[in-house]
């Protein structure tokens, strides 16, 4: 059970390192600064690295655990991308129906 679980967990950390990889990315393009080296070549490189080690964990699941040929070996991986649209979905409902709060997400605010 500590395997299963821990290779969720290296899954889920694998596939957020690949989104904040492309995010990198976006922020620059969007705000500008810092060298094309290090603000589109180096994340574009980290995040498809990245993105193909999440590709080749979810397919390989089953081996990787021992829960091979089971219905675990696919629905415990796919726990990671439906938590993701789970997520994005709450994200457009709040910023649909609370801008203002949605705006101030992620803000660092004193207490």
């Amino acid at each position: 059970m500590f395997t299963w679980i821990s290779q969720i967990g290296t899954l889920g950390v694998i596939g957020m390192m690949a989104i904040t990889s492309l995010s990198v990315i976006a922020f620059f393009a969007k705000q500008g600064g810092g060298s094309p080296l290090s603000t589109k070549i180096l994340p574009a490189i980290a995040g498809l690295i990245m993105a193909a080690l999440f590709v080749y964990i979810f397919i390989n699941y089953g081996d990787l655990t021992g829960t091979t040929g089971g219905s675990l070996s696919w629905l415990l991986p796919s726990l990671i991308p439906a938590g993701g649209v789970i997520g994005f979905l709450l994200a457009q409902r709040l910023k649909s129906s609370d801008p203002a709060r949605f705006a101030k997400m992620g803000m660092n605010l004193p207490d």
